[in-house]
């Protein structure tokens, strides 16, 4: 039988791991929820990566690019902040945006390297956000993806 010290350690071991699993929840929604601040600025600048990358992007006018950016920043980020598990409305809100794309006549290759631009402006702010709400390193690599 443990003593009643071994087994107030271990409750006490218990319940700072579950605080733990707070904290990291509580930092992916901190850090996403101050992207959402910045998401107008985020999808303006990852539109002009875009245009500068992609020859079909750079035929398309910024202002007609920007909104289906900004809807796609705004749904990642709003997901983190609150994720649902169910996922069965999500090819509703992507079709009208690759049907848009479409019809600007944007290839599902460009398409997707657009993805790719989006996420990376959205890491690299990531970065300097964690920086500024004092996010712990672990964490960050955690929001990015580096926590399998």
């Amino acid at each position: 039988m443990s003593s009643p010290d071994a087994s107030d350690r271990c409750g006490s071991q218990r319940a700072t791991a579950v605080m733990a699993e707070v904290a990291a929840g509580s930092a992916k929604q901190r850090l996403a929820g101050a992207l959402l601040d910045e998401v107008e600025t985020l999808a303006e600048r990852s539109v002009a990566r875009m245009q500068e990358a992609l020859p079909s992007y750079a035929r398309v006018a910024a202002d007609d690019l920007t909104p289906v950016t900004l809807a796609h920043t705004r749904n990642l980020l709003e997901t983190v902040c609150e994720p649902d598990p169910d996922q069965r409305g999500a090819e509703n809100r992507f079709r009208p945006s690759g049907e848009t794309r479409l019809t600007q006549e944007i290839p599902a290759d460009e398409m997707l390297q657009a993805w790719r631009i989006a996420l990376e402006v959205v890491h690299e702010e990531t970065h300097s956000i964690a920086k500024r709400l004092g996010v712990r390193d672990a964490k960050l690599l955690e929001f990015c993806g580096g926590d399998s």
